[in-house]
């Protein structure tokens, strides 16, 4: 099952240096995973990293291009 999208902000889009991911689902038993378009993972953070329901991640250091991100609260996609 999916995950209500009015739960879940991600911001800015495009981003240059600092994503920002704001999530009910964080605090709890969520999980993002970044992925590149080979399908590849490129960041997960540690579990418990998100101390509230917003969580920061560092991508200056990523190439430009296109990347999906997968959030996740349990089974819940």
């Amino acid at each position: 099952s999916f995950v209500n999208s009015q739960l879940t902000l991600v911001y800015p889009n495009p981003v240059d240096e600092t994503l920002f991911l704001r999530s009910e689902l964080l605090p709890e038993n969520g999980g993002i995973v970044i992925f590149n378009m080979l399908g590849e993972k490129i960041f997960s953070p540690a579990p418990g990293a998100a101390k509230n329901d917003l969580q920061t991640i560092d991508v200056g250091n990523l190439p430009k291009g296109f990347y999906w991100i997968e959030i996740s609260a349990g089974d819940k996609l």
